[in-house]
């Protein structure tokens, strides 16, 4: 007999609580592991007593992706195996190396879009990683196909573009789906601009996300248990709908592309009261939309002394 349990823990981000989730079979394994708060360790441990459990109890946690909400309370379990996606390793231990990658990715970036100096606070920077997330080694990788560790009947899927190392857990028989982010019910689960510490990897965050979702549409799930918000039934349906959206989305740009433009104008266009307090965020966010718009031929991505330009092609859309 294996059951499933949703745990909730606050967030100190906009999103809100995060879920965790505990799969009780011969053994116990936690997916996923909140944030490095002392709020969210307290109601992690409240809600583990309340399935009579105790923290000593866990054998082991997968992660879903390195995002600080999903990994922070690795912090509080220093001897529990942990598994995760090949490519989470350089997001969960700081390296000198790996921070001036990122760091030196991202101030180039938002060179290239334009970005003015007055917003240099707010480049994001490696560092920033850990103040809710925490710092942790693998027990062992979990690749696309894989048979978690102590989970009988559990497949792993890659499912990239919320982030590139993103796995989901599928029982196929059950027809669920553990999903950290991939699909939210109330909010978009937006596609995020990260430095490619591997080559090839995570370039081009909203193409990946949209075949993840055109491959969502190709499971049977008839229960989907999410990283925020409710668990989700609807999944085919509102996995098309996300898709039409990010579509038109994308496409209303096009009248404003008409003369070239830069990220930073394009950001300032699509989100003209949120950018200034979340421009990290929201510059992703555009990005997303403009690889989209690029991919299927709509714009055109110009270089001029270091800095982008977007156009609207000479195509009928």
């Amino acid at each position: 007999m294996e059951n499933i349990y949703q745990i909730t823990v606050p967030t100190p981000y906009q999103i809100g609580d995060v879920h965790l989730y505990v799969i009780v079979n011969d053994s116990i394994t936690l997916i996923d592991a909140g944030v490095k708060t002392e709020k969210a360790w307290a109601a992690f441990k409240d809600q583990l007593a309340a399935l009579h459990l105790t923290v000593e109890d866990i054998d082991q946690v997968i992660l879903t992706h390195h995002h600080p909400d999903h990994v922070g309370l690795l912090h509080y379990l220093p001897s529990v195996p942990v598994y995760g996606h090949p490519h989470i390793e350089p997001w969960l231990t700081y390296k000198k190396s790996t921070a001036e990658t990122y760091n030196s990715y991202f101030e180039k970036l938002f060179l290239q879009l334009s970005v003015p100096h007055s917003y240099k606070s707010q480049i994001p920077r490696f560092e920033g990683q850990f103040k809710y997330g925490a710092e942790a080694k693998l027990a062992g990788t979990l690749s696309e196909g894989a048979s978690p560790p102590l989970l009988k009947g559990w497949k792993v899927l890659h499912m990239p573009g919320h982030a590139g190392n993103h796995i989901a857990l599928y029982h196929e028989e059950k027809e669920e789906l553990i999903a950290g982010d991939v699909l939210l019910d109330k909010i978009v689960s937006n596609p995020l601009i990260e430095p490619p510490f591997f080559e090839g990897e995570h370039e081009k965050p909203q193409l990946e996300y949209n075949n993840s979702l055109q491959r969502l549409l190709s499971l049977k799930v008839q229960k989907l248990y999410p990283g925020h918000g409710k668990v989700i039934e609807n999944v085919s349906e509102l996995t098309r709908e996300r898709m039409v959206k990010q579509r038109k989305k994308a496409e209303s740009l096009l009248p404003f592309l008409e003369e070239g433009k830069t990220g930073f104008e394009i950001c300032q266009h699509l989100f003209p009261h949120a950018y200034e307090k979340q421009l990290a965020l929201t510059l992703s966010m555009t990005l997303a939309q403009l690889h989209y718009l690029e991919e299927v031929g709509y714009i055109q991505k110009v270089e001029k002394q270091g800095k982008w330009f977007f156009k609207k092609s000479e195509v009928k859309v």
